[in-house]
């Protein structure tokens, strides 16, 4: 390869890296920013459509940088790598004009697009090492293929998996809350189930593993019996949180209810509930501190208080006195109105019994 070559090939790749890296910084910055309606207000159809077909352009530039590479024709790469550094930088200004969509799909566009630009810069960067690290010329390809399979995989997973919309996108961080409420619940079972059980605690080479003792201090060791009752009564308001977080994802949300229904609010509380919950667990671990159950608990009831308000207010679900005087003008049916004013009671209930603990 010519000087000449060689230089134009440094000052690309520095150009595309350089594009990496202040895109980066753009969307970071971006997620503490007042997203701002795009002056020439394109439809949320145009958006999505212009953010795959980049997706795609940058998968073909990063094909066709390495396709060069591997021949060996620096020369030849110049003209993809300015391609990604332009097409890096239109998939981030393209990520923020989601808030056509909504502020949690332009949440998900920041998020992917970083990690899309992240696994990019990454591949890109193993351009500048290989000679650094006296790589052979079999390995530095072996390196290449694999980063580049990197930038294809991601790329596959982002399109495939990128929300339609705003209540698609909603939805989809509603599941990632639901699952971190049935972790929650599984480790409380676990726990009682361990506490139950005839067998001594072995978790001297469990925590070797894992590291999790060392973190925890001596929170593995088994619940006393009174304890054992604390987490039962506890683990009673983890399952109706459960149940009532699922249900609002397949009553309210899914079916896109016409009304003044504020998903992002909504989401808030699933987020609420979720860190609510896995608090109240972490608190279950031998010793216990009542109190601090207690609280947690408290907790955990202000935030469904706040949701069923939120649910009423919204017309979604109507209030007692709608009810008794007849203007009910729900956008659920009975038998789904009837279920969540049993759920909120029931919790209200289990929580309540959680001030008894000893």
């Amino acid at each position: 390869m010519s000087s000449t070559a060689e230089n134009d090939f440094k000052a690309a790749l520095q150009q595309a890296i350089f594009s990496c890296a202040t895109s980066l910084d753009a969307l970071k910055a971006s997620r503490s920013q007042v997203p701002q309606t795009p002056e020439d207000n394109p439809s949320p159809e145009d958006v999505r459509s212009d953010f795959i077909s980049i997706l795609t352009l940058l998968y073909a530039r990063s094909t066709s940088l390495t396709l060069v590479l591997n021949a060996d024709s620096h020369s030849a790469a110049r003209e993809p790598l300015i391609e990604i550094a332009r097409d890096v930088s239109r998939l981030a200004h393209c990520a923020g004009l989601f808030s056509v969509f909504g502020p949690t799909m332009r949440s998900e566009a920041v998020w992917v697009s970083e990690e899309v630009i992240d696994s990019m810069q990454t591949y890109l960067i193993t351009f500048t090492r290989s000679k650094v690290t006296d790589a052979s010329p079999a390995e530095s390809k072996a390196a290449l293929m694999l980063r580049v399979g990197s930038i294809h995989n991601t790329i596959d997973r982002v399109k495939a998996s990128l929300s339609a919309d705003n209540r698609a996108s909603v939805a989809k961080r509603w599941q990632s809350d639901a699952s971190h409420i049935d972790d929650a619940m599984r480790e409380v079972k676990e726990m009682i189930e361990e506490a139950e059980s005839d067998d001594p605690v072995q978790n001297d080479e469990e925590d070797f593993e894992d590291g999790w003792g060392e973190i925890l201090g001596d929170q593995a060791s088994k619940l006393a019996t009174h304890e054992v009752e604390t987490a039962k009564k506890v683990m009673l308001i983890l399952r109706m949180v459960a149940l009532l977080h699922k249900r609002v994802l397949s009553r309210i949300i899914s079916p896109a209810l016409e009304g003044s229904l504020e998903l992002e609010q909504l989401l808030a509380f699933s987020t609420g509930l979720a860190g609510g919950v896995d608090d109240i667990a972490a608190s279950l671990w031998s010793p216990q501190d009542s109190q601090q159950i207690s609280n947690r608990a408290a907790e955990i009831r202000k935030k469904t208080q706040a949701l069923r308000e939120t649910l009423h207010t919204s017309g979604i679900i109507p209030s007692e006195t709608e009810v008794t005087n007849h203007h009910d003008n729900s956008r659920v049916d009975k038998k789904d109105i009837e279920w969540f004013d049993m759920c909120f009671a029931q919790i209200d209930k289990a929580i309540k019994n959680t001030n008894n603990v000893s």
